[in-house]
């Protein structure tokens, strides 16, 4: 009887030694999951509408992480701005400028001023105010495109009537969308049409509404077929609402 108390014991410290370690993976993945913006070979093909005295009309431009290059011993990225077709007037073809993502929120670094201006926060959750004056995170969820799952927030702002979709990995659906410089006063909007990483298409501008990835989709993907678990670690089967965990992965699905 004691030889088997024992053992029991022994198990049942085994049991909680498994689960507090798949915790701390869990953990791990999650905080590794996040898609950076700022990586090197990316490219965003984008889309201005500007409204001048002199001019108006749609101006196709990409947006290119150039290079690193180092201020004041702190790297940040070179990003580099080129129309691709006709120029705006008094506009210059090509200019560029220095950004840094730190912590998932993405900055634009001004020189000479040497200050840090907050573009996106991918670190929101739902019910926090966004850098945006005003505006809110009405929702978050997780959608699936082009092969890959990516972070999605959903902004309200007053007196908006359109949603502003921040998705992580890509940017925003309007007001610039990534372009980290103030946007002119005569540009009416700008949005993002498509995204490429090496030359590699990873996104386009209807993957900001696209549907909710949900979990049905997700036990039906061949590379994601994995055991679903929920944030305590406990195995979950068939269809569930909110933050699961599954292959180290952590996803979010809506009723």
């Amino acid at each position: 009887m004691q030889k088997l108390n024992i053992h029991v014991k022994v198990l049942t410290i085994m049991r909680i030694i498994l689960l507090t370690l798949f915790v701390l993976f869990a953990r791990v993945a999650e905080a590794q999951d996040y898609l950076p913006m700022l990586t090197d070979g990316k490219e965003w093909h984008c889309m201005e509408d500007v409204k001048y005295s002199l001019r108006d009309g749609k101006f196709p431009l990409t947006i290119k992480v150039v290079k690193d290059t180092i201020v004041g011993n702190q790297t940040y990225k070179l990003i580099c701005k080129e129309y691709t077709d006709s120029v705006p007037d008094v506009i210059s073809r090509q200019n560029c400028w220095l950004a840094y993502e730190c912590d998932s929120k993405i900055y634009r670094y001004d020189l000479p001023e040497k200050n840090s201006v907050l573009l996106l926060d991918f670190s929101l959750r739902k019910g926090d105010i966004a850098t945006e004056v005003g505006a809110v995170v009405a929702e978050e969820d997780t959608i699936y495109c082009y092969g890959q799952y990516r972070r999605r927030l959903r902004l309200s702002i007053p007196n908006r009537e359109e949603d502003v979709y921040w998705v992580e990995g890509i940017g925003s659906n309007t007001d610039g969308g990534l372009i980290p410089q103030q946007v002119m006063s005569y540009v009416h909007e700008a949005h993002i049409v498509a995204c490429y990483e090496n030359g590699k298409l990873v996104f386009d501008e209807n993957c900001f509404t696209s549907k909710t990835a949900a979990i049905d989709g997700v036990l039906m993907d061949a590379e994601q077929n994995g055991k679903v678990y929920d944030l305590s670690g406990r195995m979950v089967s068939g269809k569930r609402n909110g933050v699961y965990i599954q292959n180290g992965r952590k996803y979010v699905s809506q009723p």
